[in-house]
């Protein structure tokens, strides 16, 4: 399991909200409280306005649960908030975009980067030795089990990139 992945969303970048999909995959290559990098260009913002207004920190995921029960909420942009939240929760997760998105990605909680080799170097500098894979292309498989996090396969596999060593960086 590695410490630190960097994945590509692309072509499934229309938007952050289709991009989480990538994100959640990945939960079975990356150590807890390990970091997600994603690219995505995310031409379409951020996503459905139903799904910003569930990932906002105010709301609590049991008013997300009532909000789907009560057919508020549609149970897609509410699950899949549900799941980030989770994942967020577990990992801290970057995404690397457009910077007009990054005020509405921080909002839902998302951190924005806009240079994935200073978040390695960064996260090197504070955890020392780590463990990096890039995922170029993953894939979604679908789930058998709904409480489960999904399954994940990249196209060629993990890449392993090596042992990274915070000193060396400097």
């Amino acid at each position: 399991m590695a410490d630190v992945c960097v994945i590509s969303a692309v072509p499934y970048d229309h938007s952050v909200y289709h991009v989480v999909h990538k994100l959640l995959a990945v939960r079975p290559f990356v150590k807890k409280g390990g970091i997600i990098i994603c690219y995505g260009q995310c031409p379409h913002g951020i996503g459905p306005q139903d799904f910003i207004k569930a990932m906002d920190s105010e709301t609590t995921d049991e008013e997300i649960e009532r909000s789907i029960g009560d057919g508020e909420l549609m149970p897609d942009k509410g699950y899949i908030a549900l799941r980030i939240r989770q994942l967020l929760r577990d990992y801290k997760v970057r995404i690397f975009t457009r910077q007009r998105l990054q005020e509405g990605i921080e909002a839902i909680g998302i951190g924005y980067t806009n240079s994935v080799n200073d978040d390695i170097k960064c996260y090197l500098q504070q955890n020392g030795d780590a463990k990096i894979i890039v995922l170029p292309s993953i894939v979604v498989l679908p789930e058998q089990n709904l409480n489960g996090i999904g399954q994940a396969t990249g196209t060629a596999g993990p890449i392993p990139i090596g042992r990274a060593n915070a000193a060396s960086e400097e």
